[in-house]
């Protein structure tokens, strides 16, 4: 079983000790720590499951779902990509519904979601050449559109994602 070795400093922004504790709310944390356990979960279920769990768990970007929800599984997809890309980007059932959700998850109405889902984007360019020959077309334009319109923390994601794809994958940018 793969456990996932997230930092935080993934989801949060550096700032000091006396900043930090103003800025970040107790929900944020609660949130942040549930998604690296389901993502653990995730991680210790069998291929089967493991499936089915991210089609119904994860991969969600229904507007009926509250945002908190959204961030959620956007962070706990993020958490799977980063510490174990194969388990999604290799598994037939998964793949080709990660692309959909992130084009659609990065355009959300949330700032928090759609920076986690350019962090997500991010990692999962950078897992694999392969994959960023052919969903970089598709998904990089999206993240130059966050830089156009999303306030500034989800700029700031978007900026530092596109200097890593492009320093992984010249190509691609």
């Amino acid at each position: 079983m793969l456990i996932p070795m997230v930092r935080l400093s993934q989801f949060i922004p550096p700032f000091s000790i006396a900043h930090f504790s103003h800025t970040l709310l107790c929900p944020d944390l609660v949130r942040i720590a549930a998604a690296l356990a389901v993502a653990a979960y995730a991680l210790s279920l069998k291929e089967g499951e493991f499936a089915t769990f991210v089609k119904s768990s994860l991969l969600l970007s229904d507007k009926t779902l509250t945002w908190e929800q959204r961030h959620g599984a956007a962070l706990a997809t993020c958490t799977l990509i980063k510490d174990s890309p194969a388990t999604i980007t290799q598994n037939p059932e998964v793949a080709p519904l990660l692309l959909e959700y992130l084009k659609v998850s990065v355009m959300d109405d949330k700032v928090q979601v759609s920076q986690a889902s350019v962090i997500t984007i991010r990692h999962y360019l950078n897992s694999d050449p392969k994959i960023a020959a052919e969903a970089g077309p598709a998904l990089v334009p999206l993240i130059v559109k966050v830089i156009n319109e999303k306030p500034f923390d989800a700029k700031k994601a978007a900026v530092v994602s596109l200097k890593e794809i492009a320093k992984h994958s010249p190509s691609v940018s």
